[in-house]
């Protein structure tokens, strides 16, 4: 269960800020208490169609502006209505950053359903990327309403990764207690299979250097053996490509026709 805060005033931005003004998109500030508000990205299907994807940036302090623009076109162009949200601390959204604690998911829950009733749909598509894609996965846990989650290169089981959390809350400030009992596990999506109704794809680059792809894999074998939805696709680097981002071209070519068949 998830606090549920009360929604206000809805402030309509300018959205020359992440540039897409003048060209169909609006950008929502939706404010969820007095001193908290979340920034949200939409761009309604010219079609009759209810397809939503939504997309979830990383950690990046542009927030939901850190996405490529060509996501968003490539996918409205198909006659989706597309949608991105900035996590708390991110972009214009308020609040302090949890890494993917009770409080972003409370305001990404939120979000979800502001999406959903502007669009008029009840179901949605989510993609998340790094520590988006570990949101995406855990909102699968709590919602029965995710057509499918595409996670590229998130993470699975934070027990595998306390020397890196401890630095990075740290360096950027998250309200994050390793030490507090519990906190690894409820942001662990392993810990939480039996909770998840979603369809799950898994995108990663073999040789990530934060999270290895033993990591991915004992995820789906988690999954396939709770008899859970899951497909993986594991990717190995080429001369010249990320060591753990994946290109606009191999997500589309993996996700395209997966995410069109199960938003049928």
């Amino acid at each position: 269960m998830f606090i549920r805060f009360c929604l206000l005033n809805c402030i309509f931005l300018i959205c020359a800020q992440i540039g897409f003004a003048d060209e169909g998109y609006v950008s929502i500030k939706a404010s969820f208490s007095p001193n908290h508000q979340v920034e949200i990205l939409l761009q309604k299907s010219q079609s009759d169609t209810q397809k939503v994807l939504v997309f979830l940036h990383g950690a990046k302090e542009q927030g939901l502006a850190s996405i490529s623009r060509e996501y968003f076109d490539f996918w409205h162009e198909k006659g989706y209505s597309i949608a991105a949200i900035s996590m708390p601390g991110y972009g214009l959204s308020t609040g302090e950053r949890d890494f993917c604690g009770s409080f972003t998911l409370d305001s990404l829950n939120l979000a979800l359903d502001r999406v959903k009733k502007e669009v008029n749909a009840s179901e949605v598509a989510i993609m998340g990327f790094g520590q988006g894609a570990l949101a995406a996965v855990l909102l699968s846990t709590e919602r029965e309403d995710l057509r499918c989650v595409v996670s590229c290169n998130g993470a699975y089981d934070l027990n595998r990764h306390c020397d890196f959390l401890s630095k990075v809350i740290e360096r950027d400030g998250y309200n994050f207690d390793l030490q507090r009992e519990g906190e690894l596990i409820v942001r662990s999506p392993i810990c939480h299979i039996r909770k998840i109704s979603t369809a799950i794809l898994l995108l990663h680059r073999r040789g990530n250097p934060i999270v290895n792809e033993q990591e991915v894999v004992d995820f789906y074998d988690a999954m396939i053996g709770h008899e859970k939805e899951c497909e993986i696709v594991l990717k190995d680097r080429a001369p010249g490509d990320d060591e753990q981002k994946f290109s606009i071209d191999e997500i589309l070519l993996a996700s395209e026709t997966w995410i069109d068949d199960h938003m049928q």
